[in-house]
């Protein structure tokens, strides 16, 4: 059964409202999720030490591919969804998770249509108000802070 997660690094005050990031991820049951059950190199927090130009590309490239492929490895499941909705700032948690079951069994269906690109989302009001500005910046710290992990309300894709 699909499942979501709210991703901190999505949330933030937009406009005077509280963006969310909802990550949709499948479970090994769900078709498709060999495609997104993917295996990549861990790269240390250094990074690559080679000779880089002003871009920080790497100058010499065939030294690149072998630094990489002499790094370990890790398998992870990656989202076959990343949404974005926005939310006025008194936003409960109640109804971002509603939101989040709402946004999965959308993506589920238009991902077994072929047709992620229809997923979309309520018209929402931005505003300039600095009170709702505050107000959105406020909600978000305590969004990052709350632990919306796997949360399994999706239907199992068929």
């Amino acid at each position: 059964m699909a499942y979501f997660k709210v991703n901190p690094t999505g949330c933030n005050e937009r406009h005077g409202t509280v963006q969310v990031r909802f990550d949709c991820y499948l479970e090994q049951t769900d078709p498709g999720y060999a495609d997104h059950h993917v295996t990549v190199p861990v790269i240390p927090p250094g990074g690559y030490s080679g000779k880089v130009n002003d871009n920080g590309n790497p100058v010499d490239v065939a030294d690149y591919n072998k630094w990489v492929a002499s790094l370990p490895t890790e398998t992870r499941d990656n989202p076959f969804c990343c949404h974005f909705r926005c939310f006025s700032p008194d936003v409960t948690d109640e109804e971002i998770v509603k939101a989040g079951e709402e946004i999965l069994a959308m993506a589920q269906k238009n991902l077994k249509a072929g047709e992620l690109w229809k997923n979309a989302n309520p018209k929402v009001a931005f505003s300039t108000s600095l009170v709702k500005i505050q107000a959105s910046l406020s909600r978000v710290d305590t969004i990052k802070q709350t632990n919306f992990t796997k949360v399994a309300t999706g239907e199992a894709i068929k």
